[in-house]
């Protein structure tokens, strides 16, 4: 093996590696939400749409009722990340020793899951649940915003890193 070939193996065992970010934060993310569901509805998904607080805020709250599939929605979007950057980084190892462009679609699986990541954790939980929801005025709540916000750092440093990325 010719030291490009050796030097182009160790960039992409890097970017396999870069790509278990949204793999494992999807996953663990979604098997976390799925062990604790009955006790996350009712502990923080329920006070975060029923915005208990401020009652000038109350038109925008949600009965108690859909906090339920609102829960789901919120963990089947966080495994969808999981699921998709399995499928790119499946394919970027079958594709490990092949030509430049059959390792870049797996790459684009990967991107795609980060774009996903970056809906679900930053329109979905920093917007939408913090913003909209006002959780950062709920005292149970108030890491909600910062939580999601380390999550789309990471999604999105991983995407420009395999962005950037040329062997």
């Amino acid at each position: 093996m010719s030291a490009f070939k050796k030097w182009s193996f160790i960039l992409r065992l890097d970017q396999i590696g870069v790509a278990l970010i949204p793999l494992v934060i999807g996953v663990l993310a979604f098997v976390n939400d799925i062990t604790s569901f009955s006790s996350s509805v009712k502990s923080v998904v329920t006070p975060l749409v029923t915005m208990p607080g401020d009652v000038s805020q109350h038109w925008r709250a949600l009965p108690a009722s859909v906090a339920p599939l609102a829960y789901t929605m919120m963990f089947l979007g966080e495994f969808l990340v999981g699921i998709l950057a399995l499928i790119g980084i499946i394919i970027m190892l079958k594709n490990i020793n092949k030509d430049h462009n059959f390792f870049e679609a797996g790459k684009r699986w990967i991107y795609l899951a980060c774009g996903w990541g970056i809906i679900v954790w930053g329109l979905g939980f920093f917007e939408i649940g913090g913003d909209w929801f006002l959780a950062w005025e709920n005292d149970s709540l108030a890491s909600f915003q910062q939580g999601s916000l380390m999550y789309v750092l990471e999604i999105a440093i991983a995407f420009i890193y395999l962005k950037l990325s040329k062997e």
